[in-house]
């Protein structure tokens, strides 16, 4: 499978490889599936408190993986929910 075969079409890509599909006045935010199966197993994932507020261009999770620390970027301003 390449990689352009899975882009989604209602998702929004950085160039970081993050995601972002807006759904109203929110937005659910991820990495794209190429980076997610060569991270490979996730041992820590942490994430911003609820009710922080976020910038664009501003970090949003640490995902540690074996022997590599992740750091996740948002494409959005807002708060973060959930």
């Amino acid at each position: 499978m390449s990689f352009a075969s899975t882009i989604v079409k209602d998702l929004k890509y950085l160039d970081s490889h993050e995601w972002v599909k807006v759904e109203g006045n929110s937005a659910n935010v991820g990495i794209i599936d190429h980076d997610q199966d060569h991270l490979g197993d996730v041992v820590y994932v942490k994430l911003l408190e609820v009710g922080a507020p976020v910038s664009h261009g501003s970090s949003f999770a640490a995902v540690e993986v074996l022997r590599l620390l992740v750091i996740l970027i948002l494409p959005f301003q807002g708060n973060w929910l959930k």
